[in-house]
């Protein structure tokens, strides 16, 4: 063979091994693109995931603390009317006589007096109750500076039973019950 042929031999096959190694080569990269684009198409939906699954928190949240809001601004309103319905029962107490005066008569039977004591109170109609209900108990009266009751002194000692005072202190008892009756669903 001449020399010619043998190179020419050569030539052809160094060229099929290249074209070979280029053909594995192409492969090779298609494979690695492939495994790139599903990798970078993982990592999309995984980002997507992740940014769906943050949003959704973020407007729980945001609806969570909404909804706290919303619960504060009930409670507020409700709130504001036990106020108005306790303060109606101290105006209505104030401003009708005859419920003053059972009040009043009430208020004075549940002190048990020992002697001596000095009831100090607002206005002649309470003067007038409280001296008709102590009849028979030895107890000094005194009109002075009290709103809408009176006030028991026994030395040091005094015990106040103003309407303002005593509706507080029923409200404290009675708020439950107002609200249940309020609000009962």
């Amino acid at each position: 063979m001449s020399t010619e042929k043998i190179t020419n031999k050569i030539i052809q096959k160094a060229q099929a091994e290249a074209e070979e190694i280029i053909e594995q080569a192409k492969k090779q990269a298609e494979e690695i693109i492939k495994q790139a684009q599903a990798e970078a198409e993982k990592l999309k939906k995984n980002a997507l995931g992740e940014a769906r699954d943050l949003k959704e928190r973020e407007i729980e949240k945001l609806l969570g603390m909404r909804n706290i809001e919303f619960r504060k601004e009930i409670l507020a309103e409700k709130r504001k009317l036990i106020d108005s319905v306790f303060d109606k029962a101290v105006k209505k107490i104030k401003n009708e006589p005859e419920v003053y005066r059972k009040l009043m008569e009430k208020m004075i039977r549940s002190i048990t007096f020992r002697g001596g004591e000095t009831i100090i109170y607002s206005d002649d109609l309470t003067g007038k109750i409280l001296k008709k209900n102590a009849k028979g108990k030895s107890l000094k009266f005194e009109k002075g500076d009290v709103e809408h009751g009176f006030i028991v002194r026994s030395g040091n000692i005094e015990m106040n039973f103003t309407v303002d005072l005593i509706m507080r202190e029923a409200s404290r008892e009675l708020e439950a019950e107002v609200a249940r009756i309020l609000f009962e669903q």
